[in-house]
């Protein structure tokens, strides 16, 4: 553990855990954080997956104002991902 880590935990009480490397680690360690979770138990996942869920709702949600303000343009965003 790099030497620096300790030192920047030690104000925020915070501690080093181990995750899932199965391609979630980014909700897991949200989850985590907001929890004050150390350890990944089967009711932890279900919560980062509810978690997740939720975030997705969101962005969905808020994809339609986005596409009616012009901010978004699915049409091109299509091009983009998938050129002919």
């Amino acid at each position: 553990m790099p030497q620096q880590l300790p030192s920047f935990f030690n104000p925020f009480w915070g501690s080093l855990t181990k995750g899932p490397a199965n391609g979630q680690c980014a909700y897991a360690a949200l989850y985590a954080t907001m929890t004050s979770t150390t350890e990944f138990t089967a009711d932890v996942v279900k919560g980062a997956n509810s978690m997740k869920r939720s975030m997705y709702t969101l962005m969905l949600a808020n994809l339609a104002n986005d596409v009616e303000c012009k901010v978004v343009d699915p049409c091109r965003e299509l091009r983009r991902l998938y050129p002919t």
